[in-house]
């Protein structure tokens, strides 16, 4: 299944909506901004699902997934795809977060499941808000957010995906690493301010523990985890 695919069925779900003119355009636009996670997603779904339950629990947590990144590009200062993030983003997350949600239920994923990962969620909102505390970064704080903000929604993500299936008990195992992982490597390849904010030192430890984090990916089981770590590998 491609992400073509779950892009096209959360298009449609939107469309069943009968929102104003216009409204689906602004989910595209979102969801055009996370393409990166949206290909990584439809790999996890497909690794344990299959046909309409495939598309219909991808779509809906690629809309969750579209709702969060909005929220972080809102944060940043970085939702330039839309003309006024400030006033839009806010109602648009409301759409793809709500109706994320619900094709999840509908997908047949279980109450336990939805539960678990709106507490996830949760708590990595409460990272999110970490992120502008009035503290130095160093090593310590660096990862812990890493595996708070990131690793906590991958795992989320998963525990969705994979209600239900024989991956569900690994979700946790190779979602927080591959989550940190992802968001550390993003942010050396941006320069974002928080990497640039850690002492030389501490970029050296953060770097170390990267590499303890990336390397039993590469040897998991999953085949969609594989290919996410492969990313992370020079050349």
């Amino acid at each position: 299944m491609s992400a073509g695919a779950l892009l096209q069925e959360a298009l449609r779900r939107v469309q069943s909506l009968h929102l104003p003119p216009g409204t689906g355009d602004l989910v595209l636009r979102a969801l055009q901004a996370d393409g990166e996670g949206r290909a990584f997603l439809a790999d996890a779904a497909w690794e344990a699902l299959a046909g309409e339950t495939a598309r219909v629990r991808g779509a809906g947590v690629v809309l969750l997934h579209a709702a969060s990144n909005l929220g972080d590009d809102l944060s940043d200062g970085e939702a330039h795809y839309l003309e006024r993030p400030v006033q839009l983003a806010p109602a648009l997350q409301w759409t793809l977060q709500h109706l994320g949600t619900a094709l999840a239920l509908e997908s047949g994923a279980s109450r336990a499941a939805v539960c678990h990962a709106c507490r996830l969620l949760a708590r990595a909102g409460g990272w999110a808000l970490e992120e502008w505390a009035a503290r130095p970064w160093d090593s310590g704080r660096y990862t812990a957010f890493a595996e708070g903000i990131a690793g906590l929604q991958l795992e989320a993500y998963l525990a969705l995906l994979w209600d239900g299936t024989t991956l569900q008990p690994r979700a946790s195992a190779v979602g927080i690493p591959l989550g940190a992982a992802s968001l550390v490597m993003a942010d050396m390849a941006e320069g974002k301010a928080r990497w640039r904010a850690l002492p030389p030192s501490d970029q050296g430890h953060v770097r170390r523990w990267l590499s303890l984090q990336v390397e039993p990916l590469g040897l998991a089981p999953e085949l969609c985890i594989r290919r996410a770590a492969a990313r992370f590998q020079p050349g």
